[in-house]
């Protein structure tokens, strides 16, 4: 495996979850980081024009395709062939960023604080099967808090340090809308009402998005690719030190996972079981945000893709086990584990 880091030659648009198309709606956001859906799209999309084969031929399942489709698999059918991503993360100066954790407050005096289970809930709920309700001892009125964490600050919240601090956003990128009106394709002029707005996303000096890659060959070790909306241009570098296996992790008995990707999970915020990945162990209480939804564009039928409702990254789980559990890395998701979703890190947590 591979790490590969993408630079932006211009402004980038990731399209949100909702249809737009001109004339129906005037407004188009967009997201950001991008999904691996769209990093695996854009990292098909290179391998097959570096191929040099016919992309009629290719829509078609024609036996000269044969090679590329093993790397990248057809373009309708399910799986992504041999290619394998992790990612994307965001980077300044080189350091990984993680989106801020959900249990992670900040307090009057714009200090960062977890939020831990308690056995004593100060108030009734309606917790589901039983679970614990995240709480906070210290005095004050606590609110979400924002921004990124940088890869050291991330360690000390893993490691339940008291104090670590947030990268606001602003100072990794920020966002712009730019106008634009649909154009008549008979005669090549603007249609009246035809006015729209587009969210773009403008990258910071020195930051740029990081995958790692395997199961593929790219033609250079730097190039240009073609990501988001419009087909954005994109700067692309590999490192040709291949990347050490994952290491099993030894997780205390009391744990928790911090999503850094979105995950689907086909019951909604949890698996069915999470034996897959942790068993013996039981879940003690969740911190959430509001879901994602995410689609995308299915080039070779040109229509858009379902949508899936996905937990966000920053999404916390805490976990309690009367064994010692060993974690191999693997992916958290009920989809899409082999292009990134469902990544995950594991920290130590005690009650309040």
């Amino acid at each position: 495996m591979m790490r590969m880091r993408i630079e932006p030659l211009d402004v980038w648009t990731f399209g949100d979850s909702r249809p737009f198309e001109r004339g129906q709606d005037h407004h188009r956001a967009t997201i950001f980081p991008p999904t691996p859906l769209t990093i695996q799209g854009a990292i098909r999309s290179k391998l097959l024009a570096d191929s040099g084969v016919s992309f009629k031929a290719f829509k078609e399942h024609d036996a000269s395709c044969a090679a590329i489709a093993a790397q990248i698999g057809w373009p309708d059918e399910k799986g992504w062939g041999q290619l394998r991503l992790r990612g994307p993360w965001l980077t300044s100066k080189d350091e990984r960023m993680y989106p801020m954790p959900a249990d992670v407050v900040m307090m009057e005096d714009k200090t960062l604080r977890r939020l831990g289970p308690t056995l004593d809930s100060p108030f009734r709920n309606n917790a589901p099967d039983g679970l614990q309700v995240l709480w906070l001892r210290d005095q004050g009125f606590p609110k979400e808090a924002n921004g990124w964490l940088a890869q050291s600050e991330f360690v000390k919240y893993l490691e339940g340090q008291s104090s670590f601090v947030a990268t606001p956003v602003s100072q990794l990128f920020s966002r712009e809308s730019r106008f634009g009106v649909k154009i008549a394709s008979a005669n090549k002029r603007p249609e009246v009402g035809q006015l729209f707005a587009s969210e773009y996303v403008r990258l910071a000096n020195e930051v740029a998005l990081q995958i790692e890659i395997d199961g593929v060959s790219l033609s250079a070790s730097t190039g240009l690719l073609a990501l988001g909306g419009g087909g954005r241009a994109a700067r692309y570098t590999l490192d040709p030190n291949d990347l050490p296996p994952v290491e099993q992790v030894v997780l205390p008995r009391r744990f928790k996972i911090v999503f850094i990707t979105p995950a689907y999970f086909e019951q909604g915020w949890r698996p069915a079981s999470w034996d897959k990945w942790f068993s013996d162990a039981r879940l003690i209480a969740a911190a959430l945000r509001r879901p994602v939804s995410i689609g995308g564009r299915d080039v070779a039928r040109n229509e858009p893709k379902s949508l899936w409702r996905f937990i966000p990254a920053g999404s916390v789980y805490f976990f309690e086990s009367k064994t010692d559990l060993r974690y191999s890395g693997q992916m958290v998701t009920d989809f899409g584990a082999e292009i990134g979703f469902g990544q995950i890190a594991t920290g130590e947590w005690t009650h309040v």
